[in-house]
């Protein structure tokens, strides 16, 4: 596993165990701060337990929780400065349900926006719906991936030497929203046979834990069982809303059949000069073959082992087992993870395909 994602794991573990600790310190009241302090020094707060619970807390939620994220993902994995902003609202979110009354009650005012806030959210929906059906009915004319078209147009305006840094961090975020919105017609495109019966042939396949058919009837029985806990949990609280969660989290299936075909049958293969690598659904690297500076497989290269290509730990490795293709580029890909959502740059990437040799030849043959 790579340093950048080893990272994103641990920064998940203390986010986790610290909005919990947070949530478990957290006194259920103070005092009134005013009153209290009438006849005290204001120096005498730090030494009453529940206002230091109550600064721990929240020590936790704005000042450690934001600090690791900061280390752990944004240096860490090179991510946008801007992200820092998700992990604070975040924290706002969890701390708002978790102060004591008395300071929560200054809160009071979001109540009175919550008519707003449902119409904002209405027109997301709306929104959302919109883009779904236009991006579906766009992708109609595509021969193939709707991603792999995102990829390589905005690889080819990124690869002009004359942007400018401002000018190029625009076309990145374009590409993340891109990406993004690409993926709800690619689950549909990979779901139903039907729309990729004309697919790009595979050139060999990444031995994926997604493709095999026990993996797919898992997940599907934990989707349903996710779907019926939303709705078991929050039917007291609002039948509408665990309809619509269950509702929601059910629609995931095309997600989950998309991602198995996927990984089955078109993990790797060759389009428009351009290898395609599908590690699953959810991550992907496209790389045109003439940024390939080297392609080694342990069958050509005499006296190498299978552990030879794994020897260094920080290298991308995709497919289960002992690596046996490994990939050079001439400079940094991008290689994208979370539906597109965050992007590594790599200088390599160690395969383990079923057919090595078969990668060699039809890679070379493109480079030729």
């Amino acid at each position: 596993m790579r340093k950048p994602a080893k990272f994103r794991l641990l920064f998940l573990v203390v986010a986790i165990t610290s909005y919990w600790l947070a949530s478990f310190i957290m006194p259920d009241t103070v005092p009134d701060a005013i009153s209290w302090l009438d006849n005290q020094s204001p120096w005498f707060v730090l030494g009453n337990v529940l206002w230091l619970k109550l600064f721990t807390s929240t020590g936790l939620f704005f000042v450690f929780v934001p600090v690791c994220y900061w280390f752990f993902v944004i240096k860490a994995g090179e991510q946008p400065v801007w992200k820092i902003i998700m992990i604070l609202s975040l924290s706002s979110l969890v701390a708002r349900y978790q102060y004591p009354e008395q300071i929560a009650q200054y809160f009071e005012f979001i109540m009175y926006l919550r008519y707003p806030i449902m119409a904002v959210l209405l027109i997301i929906e709306l929104f959302l719906m919109y883009t779904i059906v236009k991006s579906l009915w766009n992708a109609r004319s595509l021969s193939g991936d709707p991603r792999i078209h995102a990829c390589i147009k905005y690889a080819e305006k990124l690869a002009n030497s004359g942007l400018s840094s401002k000018e190029k961090s625009k076309l990145e975020k374009e590409r993340a929203l891109a990406l993004a919105f690409a993926y709800e017609p690619t689950s549909w495109y990979y779901a139903i046979k039907y729309f990729s019966r004309n697919h790009v042939k595979n050139i060999a396949n990444i031995k994926l834990l997604s493709a095999h058919r026990i993996h797919l009837v898992l997940a599907i029985l934990a989707l349903v069982g996710g779907a019926y806990l939303c709705y078991w949990l929050l039917f007291d609280f609002s039948q509408t809303l665990a309809i619509v969660i269950a509702t929601f989290v059910s629609y995931s299936i095309t997600m989950i059949v998309a991602n198995h075909r996927a990984s089955r049958h078109h993990s790797l293969y060759l389009m428009d000069e351009h290898l395609v690598i599908n590690d699953s659904l959810w991550a992907l690297l496209v790389v045109d073959v003439n940024k390939i500076a080297s392609l080694q497989t342990i069958e050509s290269e005499q006296g190498e082992s299978e552990k030879s290509l794994d020897q260094d730990q920080d290298q991308l490795k995709i497919g289960r087992g002992d690596a046996n293709v490994r990939l050079t580029f001439t400079e940094p890909q991008s290689f994208f993870t979370g539906m597109g959502m965050t992007c590594d740059k790599v200088e390599s990437v160690n395969l383990s395909v079923d057919t090595p040799e078969q990668v060699r030849f039809e890679v070379n043959k493109i480079r030729s």
